[in-house]
């Protein structure tokens, strides 16, 4: 994960949002995306959390969102949804260390 993951998250749902008004995206595919997006802001906060409580989560392992904005930006949109898909998968693990993380003692 990079230092550009909220400037990015924020870009993917704006991005994604536009396209969707212009009939270039369906419903479904703006909503994957933007659960994507949403993802990595609760990644984010799930690593805030560990980190209070005096224990980490290794963020190395989540993946950046700059491709999917690239995707987006190029109107790549079949990619766009496709590394949506993948991003949200890779994520899943991620959120499950952080929640194995907060619930040890």
């Amino acid at each position: 994960m990079d230092h550009t993951t909220a400037t990015d998250s924020l870009g993917i749902v704006t991005l994604a949002t536009a396209a969707f008004k212009r009939g270039r995206l369906s419903k479904s595919d703006v909503d994957t995306i933007n659960e994507c997006a949403d993802g990595f802001t609760r990644v984010l906060s799930l690593a805030n959390r560990c980190r209070q409580t005096g224990k980490s989560l290794p963020l190395d392992q989540v993946p950046s969102p700059t491709g999917l904005r690239r995707h987006l930006e190029k109107e790549d949109f079949n990619s766009a949804v496709a590394e949506a898909m993948a991003i949200r998968k890779q994520l899943e693990s991620v959120f499950q260390a952080a929640e194995q993380q907060l619930r040890a003692p």
